[in-house]
């Protein structure tokens, strides 16, 4: 029982950390590309 717990555990705080890792990198393009838009706006 005990095991049980704490590989589901493990699993859903690995899947957490990975869609955060994800979106991390996702956010961090997006801000990129609206640097460039703005710097070729202000150029």
């Amino acid at each position: 029982m005990p095991t049980l717990w704490i590989t589901s555990v493990y699993s859903v705080h690995t899947r957490v950390s990975t869609h955060t890792h994800a979106s991390t990198h996702l956010h961090r393009r997006m801000t990129r590309k609206i640097s460039k838009k703005k710097r070729k706006k202000h150029n």
